[in-house]
């Protein structure tokens, strides 16, 4: 799902010349007015004559989350990060090896839904470090619980049939 927004913005002082945004074109913008938690593509950008008033068209699309259950890890020399997703009770979701560890906060997807990785110390992250940071068992899991994040109200929804 993706939005395009049409923003108009003054400048502060002076005006805008015909070229003064052809640098952000199809690049990633933030600015005031715009969610932080969407990506943000200015896709075009027209100035008026007298440079007084740009229109700035916006290319708006969610985040999407790793997906922890269809992704694709290319074999590279890279040791593998091995992860364990637990829910908020300890039953373990998934089982799986990426490219990285996961962050505290980090959004993803496991069976279509979106979850959050929940904050967390070290020893609750890696349990099979010694206090030396170093492994103990035979795999180096990273242990993280999952909550589940909903979709925002201000966000629009897919409607499904019959609703």
């Amino acid at each position: 799902m993706a939005v395009v927004q049409k923003l108009v913005v003054r400048p502060d002082v002076g005006g805008f010349t015909h070229d003064s945004f052809d640098h952000l074109m199809h690049l990633q913008v933030h600015m005031p007015g715009l969610d932080p938690s969407w990506d943000h593509t200015m896709v075009d950008a027209r100035v008026t004559a007298d440079g007084s008033v740009a229109e700035l068209t916006i290319h708006s699309q969610p985040q999407a989350g790793l997906s922890l259950d269809r992704s694709l890890r290319i074999v590279s020399w890279t040791p593998a990060a091995h992860i364990r997703a637990h829910d908020k009770h300890g039953t373990v979701l998934c089982e799986t090896r990426m490219d990285a560890p996961l962050q505290p906060g980090q959004v993803v997807e496991l069976d279509g839904r979106t979850w959050r990785v929940a904050n967390a110390t070290d020893d609750q992250l890696w349990p099979h470090r010694n206090e030396h940071g170093v492994c103990r068992g035979d795999i180096d899991w990273q242990h993280v619980t999952l909550l589940p994040e909903d979709t925002p109200a201000h966000l629009p929804r897919l409607r499904r049939e019959g609703t």
